[in-house]
């Protein structure tokens, strides 16, 4: 039977079950297992201590993020359930002091990169370059050293972490087919 109240409350204050509804207020799910969202729950949000997981339960299923970009649905980034990978559909933006990528192998398509960006110091403060782990033996890079003007090929304490001049502990051989 419909009631108009429901232990005084009037009906009007609950969300339905069986239709679409809103609510103006703050829905709250108090327990660890969250929620689940599809016919056949394909969804799951839930909470493990201080860590929350999104879910796709369905197999090798995408979680997409979508956006509304000028009245247009824009899918902006996508994990592939099939697959793991991350795809972010526009340009990616990281923001804070260091950047980590953890990969066996790396491609880059640009031909170009660019070092020392957005330096706006005194120019020859700082040397800017590449560096190679070595392990146990004495790490090497390519640095232009600004102390000298010129490119150098040195051995190296330097790990990547200098904002300044690099230490060259000694000068490493450099081989190349003609020199001008």
């Amino acid at each position: 039977t419909n009631a108009d109240t429901l232990d005084s409350i009037d009906s009007a204050s609950f969300l339905r079950s069986d239709a679409n509804d809103t609510t103006s207020g703050t829905l709250g799910i108090l327990n660890d297992t969250g929620f689940s969202v599809g016919v056949d729950s394909d969804l799951t949000i839930s909470v493990s201590g201080s860590d929350v997981t999104i879910k796709n339960v369905a197999s090798n299923g995408d979680i997409k993020f979508n956006v509304n970009d000028g009245g247009s649905d824009t899918v902006a980034l996508t994990i592939d359930g099939a697959t793991s990978d991350v795809i972010v559909m526009g340009n990616l933006q990281v923001k804070g002091t260091t950047t980590s990528v953890e990969t066996t192998n790396m491609t880059i398509e640009d031909p170009l990169l660019l070092l020392n960006k957005g330096f706006a110091g005194a120019t020859g403060t700082r040397d800017a370059g590449l560096v190679v782990e070595r392990g146990s033996t004495a790490n090497v890079g390519l640095i232009w050293d600004e102390s000298t003007d010129e490119f150098a090929a040195v051995n190296t304490t330097e790990t990547g972490s200098t904002a300044g001049n690099v230490t060259i502990d000694s000068y490493a051989n450099f081989h190349c087919g003609i020199q001008y």
